[in-house]
């Protein structure tokens, strides 16, 4: 009973604390870029940060994961488009928002066979210009 009781609480811990498990997977990226599931890696851990409330560590790994997989569309326009959505709804500051416009245009330019994040980076992209 103790050792579960242990075990629960490690485990909460590390629920709790995105950086941890990010780290660790971002470390192995960084160790095994050649690998090729270091891009997904990268970008679950980009997600977990993103889910658990850590949006400045997401929006280093999903530049990370940009910056040295860009040919990985499957997972660069979503990351892309995450990145974009954590400024666009991060303030009510119109500047702040405006600061998802480069995210949302990779993703639209460059990233024009994903049309599920195209659209919705054109969405999103409509709604931070258009903000008041």
């Amino acid at each position: 009973m103790i050792y579960g009781a242990i075990a629960l609480i490690a485990l909460f811990v590390l629920v709790l604390n995105s950086s941890i498990l990010a780290d660790q997977a971002v470390n192995w990226a960084n160790a095994n870029p050649k690998d090729p599931d270091a891009p997904l890696t990268l970008y679950r851990a980009g997600r977990y940060c993103n889910v658990m409330g850590d949006e400045n560590r997401a929006l280093e790994i999903y530049a990370q994961l940009y910056a040295q997989y860009p040919e990985k569309a499957e997972l660069c326009a979503p990351a892309m488009y995450y990145s974009g959505e954590i400024k666009a709804n991060g303030s009510n500051i119109l500047a702040y928002r405006k600061q998802a416009i480069p995210f949302l245009n990779i993703v639209t330019d460059q990233y024009s066979s994903q049309d599920d994040w195209r659209t919705k980076a054109k969405k999103l992209l409509d709604e931070v210009n258009f903000a008041h």
